[in-house]
């Protein structure tokens, strides 16, 4: 590993945390200053719109959670398929060869694998997680309306589904800011002078 690699990951690893957390501080304490927030009163809204006349709105709102349930499938499959690509390359990749790499040491190639490879089982498990809620949801939309079954109840497993869809959304935004991060200056000056071009 090169010195800049000491330096610079710690660095973007710290502002990513820095502003996951200060996001999150928003999002609980002024949810009206993020989108996150404001979708999240909106979605409030829709559930009791689509709960107030279910003969009329059932099908819509089944139909939407549908389409969220097959959105977070599709990122779901993507990442365990991809978690299965990259733990073969961790087994399959001869020493001194790596194409994701900056360095050729077995233990950078290992470690940077390793990490490429959580990120994507941390997105496949919060994409799972947004598919139980959407289900739950999915069914409660729909169903009689009882002391025990509240629009705030089914407007929260809704919002809990798409919240773990944004986590699942953010792990592969992880996964491809590090890959970013570790072009070659050869590839930099291509993309400087492409760019120049244009």
């Amino acid at each position: 590993m090169s010195v800049l690699d000491y330096v610079l990951v710690p660095l973007g690893l710290g502002v990513m945390a820095g502003y996951q957390g200060w996001l999150l501080y928003m999002v609980m304490k002024h949810p009206t200053k993020t989108v996150i927030g404001i979708n999240s009163i909106n979605r409030r809204a829709w559930v009791n719109t689509m709960m107030e006349d279910p003969s009329k709105n059932g099908i819509l709102a089944v139909q939407t959670l549908r389409n969220n349930i097959m959105a977070s499938t599709l990122l779901a499959s993507t990442a365990i398929m991809l978690c299965s690509l990259v733990a073969m390359l961790m087994t399959q990749s001869p020493q001194g060869q790596s194409i994701i790499t900056t360095s050729n040491t077995s233990i950078n190639f290992s470690l940077k694998s390793f990490l490429i490879l959580v990120c994507f089982l941390i997105a496949f498990l919060m994409n799972v997680q947004s598919i139980r809620f959407y289900n739950h949801a999915s069914i409660l939309i729909n169903a009689r309306r009882s002391p025990l079954l509240t629009h705030e109840y089914v407007a929260s497993m809704i919002n809990r589904g798409s919240y773990f869809w944004s986590i699942g959304l953010r792990a592969g935004w992880l996964r491809r800011r590090r890959e970013k991060r570790v072009m070659s200056v050869e590839e930099m000056e291509i993309q400087e002078y492409v760019f120049l071009l244009k």
